[in-house]
């Protein structure tokens, strides 16, 4: 936002420039200043309260937009509307959190607005959707083998070297999670085999209308809209769409099956074995998706 529109949105807020407030500026507004008394003085709760800007609203729109944004740069993850995020924990550490200079609301906001983004950049993470640090070796152009020559600017690079303009997130492909099953050691000694990154971003996958990855994930997304809201079903469906794109992206990164499976189950607070037969129903759904198909 630019200067000129913060500053607007504070004489409108805050001065009361506008019908809804008739020109009545806030109490606990300094009009010489521009600031806020309430966030002056630390009185966060307070702020909470009286704010005319409504943080709660202001928060939820936030969380709303931020997470639109993710859906729009990834839109091969089929990123829900509702991240499951801690909204109250998130509201504890805003009202704990004094502003050290600026005491405005535009100040306030653009703290708010870097929590909510971390938080939910952090959800992603957690569940493996996204990698946790950008570096080269995550980048769809980062050769296969040594020596380690970036296509793009000829310089020759290691995985742990920090991205450049042209970096674009590799995204993992399955091609196939047939061979992955916790009793078939052979298989997952080779992964290799039966996993690979596809050279595509996150905005050109989409136009592959057959790719088989986009079509599972996309089937198991629209599977959970057939179960009725609250239900274990339902549940399990979401759990089941999640644990398919952690799973993808964990294999990517060289976790082997077993320790992947480890990891979906301590993130969803579920038994080893319940990742397990969320894994084996996921093929069975796919074989199903597959024999439909041919009909």
């Amino acid at each position: 936002m630019s200067q000129k529109k913060q500053n607007n949105l504070i004489r409108r807020l805050c001065g009361g420039i506008n019908k809804r407030f008739a020109g009545c500026s806030c109490n606990n507004y300094e009009r010489s200043t521009t600031q806020c008394r309430l966030l002056r003085k630390h009185r966060m709760n307070e702020f909470w309260e009286k704010c005319r800007g409504e943080p709660f609203t202001m928060m939820y729109d936030t969380v709303t937009k931020i997470t639109n944004t993710f859906r729009l740069k990834y839109p091969s993850l089929h990123i829900s509307e509702v991240i499951d995020i801690d909204i109250k924990d998130i509201v504890t550490r805003l009202k704990t959190y004094h502003l050290k200079e600026e005491f405005t609301i535009i100040a306030w906001r653009n703290y708010m607005h870097k929590t909510v983004y971390r938080e939910i950049k952090g959800y992603l993470i957690k569940k493996g959707w996204l990698p946790r640090v950008n570096q080269c070796g995550t980048c769809k152009y980062f050769p296969e083998s040594e020596p380690y020559i970036c296509p793009k600017n000829g310089k020759q690079r290691k995985k742990t070297d920090g991205t450049c303009e042209k970096y674009s997130q590799k995204l993992g492909i399955f091609i196939s999670i047939n061979g992955y099953g916790h009793d078939d050691q052979k298989n997952n000694a080779h992964l290799s085999d039966k996993f690979q990154y596809n050279d595509e971003t996150p905005e050109t996958i989409l136009e592959k209308k057959n790719d088989p990855l986009l079509m599972i994930k996309h089937a198991l997304c629209m599977r959970i809209d057939t179960a009725s809201p609250e239900t274990k079903q339902r549940a399990k469906y979401q759990r089941q769409y999640e644990v398919f794109i952690s799973l993808l992206h964990l294999l990517s990164e060289g976790v082997p099956m077993k320790k992947a499976q480890k990891t979906l189950a301590k993130q969803n607070s579920v038994a080893a074995k319940t990742i397990q037969r969320d894994i084996s129903e996921i093929r069975k759904f796919q074989k199903k998706m597959s024999s439909e198909a041919r009909i």
